[in-house]
């Protein structure tokens, strides 16, 4: 069992173990941190353990081709380094465009099979491109929305659920029902209650947000497995983004003005802690432009910032189409070949549409990019999929093991239950709750989402478990739709 300061107990998200976890305390504890981190060692190794035994799918690798496998970029004893040059070496300009885009084809010469990258993981796996339910996998654990996850101020939650995610993606993998990267998480800041799509995110406080990405993206990217990644998680949307249609301007035109002192402040802190603390392997840039140029096509802050100033050595993917709005939207560019030269040169690896698969090529025969520009572009993308272990021989990979009987566990519920109980914040109590069981009280629940279901598992949510109800009440519950 594990307790809380408050005095409250609970069981582990997938193991029991004697460990007691700290909540996220206001200023930052380091001695909390530096326990918090040591308990998740000892709880990652026993979970990993009991998916082990319950035994899984084992995947395939491409190396274990003949006409590949005794080639550098199979040879896992190599650098990751050396083995992604290697493996870029022997790519044709068609080969790498085709591999710009979030469907990307098989390279047949190479053995390299089909990818979807575009998965999505807000708050339990989701509905997405890369993800399909139905079969052996009908439903995923469905946490809360992340607007009431932060309100808990519990960063060994934020890790927790993280990893039970990630079990239940690897899982999901294994039969092939989902890929290994996450368009996920949102931090962006919630300034505007406007906005709709707040909901996705920790909220307006840029510290909050920080440790929230921190926690979340280490419980989704790493697990007891030194060797390899768990999932690639993607901090989203680089930057100043939180506007989807106001006042004639949406969010494919908007240009946001941002002085140094807010991004050093609001904007860019989260994004900083999520490459330099949470060691995020991907980012993805937004619609919107700042500051008159648009975030996908903006060499200051993806090049000279992330990857130069903050280490950042993963890849960034644009928001699904936001290539295009670079020319179409924000008329930056005149030219599809324009287009797909700024974007390449400003770092931006994968293009979550077609744009680049569509115009690259162009661009390429005149010269508005070269065959480096190209090579840059995709060597991070399958450096990626080689530290997810894709290229490499199964036996080495403790996470094929994970089965699916680890999706929808008694303990992955449990922790989705208790972090929506800690999401709760009681404002004020006139001394009227906790209601007794034992009364026959009438309660009344108004508004337009009082029994809006699906309304109320938020943006991206998750096909979930619905069981049946374990108790009955006294209580006479009353709906009504109306304001």
């Amino acid at each position: 069992t594990i307790c809380y300061r408050d005095g409250r107990c609970r069981v582990p998200f997938c193991c029991a173990s004697p460990l007691l976890h700290c909540s996220l305390s206001l200023p930052w504890n380091p001695s909390c941190l530096k326990l918090r981190m040591a308990e998740i060692g000892i709880a990652a190794c026993l979970c990993l353990m009991l998916a082990m035994a319950a035994g899984g799918a084992l995947g395939s690798s491409p190396c274990d081709d003949p006409s590949v496998a005794n080639l550098p970029f199979c040879n896992p004893d190599l650098d990751l380094v050396d083995r992604v040059k290697d493996l870029v070496s022997r790519m044709s300009v068609t080969d790498m465009i085709s591999q710009l885009g979030n469907t990307a084809p098989a390279i047949e010469h190479l053995n390299i099979p089909a990818y979807q990258w575009w998965s999505e993981a807000l708050h339990g796996v989701a509905s997405s491109p890369g993800v399909s339910f139905g079969g052996k996998v009908p439903s995923a654990t469905s946490f809360p929305q992340v607007i009431g996850i932060a309100a808990t101020f519990n960063s060994t939650l934020f890790y927790e659920m993280g990893q039970a995610i990630s079990t239940e993606a690897r899982a999901m993998n294994n039969v092939g029902q989902a890929g290994l990267t996450f368009f996920t998480p949102n931090i962006n800041i919630y300034r505007d209650p406007r906005w709709g799509r707040g909901q996705e995110t920790p909220g307006e406080d840029p510290y909050l947000t920080s440790a929230y990405v921190e926690q979340y993206v280490a419980g989704l990217q790493f697990g007891p497995d030194q060797r390899y990644l768990k999932t690639v998680a993607c901090c989203k949307h680089f930057s100043a983004y939180d506007l989807e249609n106001w006042n004639g301007t949406d969010r494919f035109h908007f240009n946001a003005i941002v002085s140094d002192q807010d991004f050093a402040e609001t904007y860019f802190p989260a994004f900083e802690s999520c490459v330099r603390v949470g060691k995020v392997s991907s980012i993805m840039c937004s619609y919107n432009a700042v500051n008159g140029v648009p975030s996908c096509a903006n060499n200051v802050i993806q090049n000279q910032i992330v990857r130069n100033e903050w280490d950042f050595s993963g890849f960034i993917v644009s928001d699904c189409g936001a290539i295009n709005t670079i020319m179409a939207d924000h008329h930056y560019t005149n030219t599809t070949e324009e287009t797909v030269q700024v974007a390449l040169r400003a770092g931006t690896n994968l293009n979550c549409g077609g744009f680049y698969q569509k115009y690259a090529m162009e661009a390429y025969n005149k010269s508005y990019i070269t065959e480096a520009d190209l090579a840059n572009a995709v060597g991070p993308l399958f450096g990626q999929r080689m530290a997810l272990g894709m290229f490499d021989p199964t036996h080495l990979q403790p996470y094929l093991n994970i089965s699916t009987d680890q999706i929808n566990s008694p303990a992955h519920q449990a922790l989705a239950l208790d972090a929506a109980r800690e999401s709760i914040v009681l404002l004020q109590n006139d001394g009227s709750l906790p209601l007794s069981a034992e009364s026959s009280l009438k309660v009344a629940v108004i508004g337009p989402n009082s029994n809006a279901t699906e309304t109320m598992q938020g943006n991206y949510h998750v096909s979930p478990l619905t069981p049946p109800p374990t108790h009955t009440h006294t209580h006479t519950l009353l709906y009504h739709s109306s304001l």
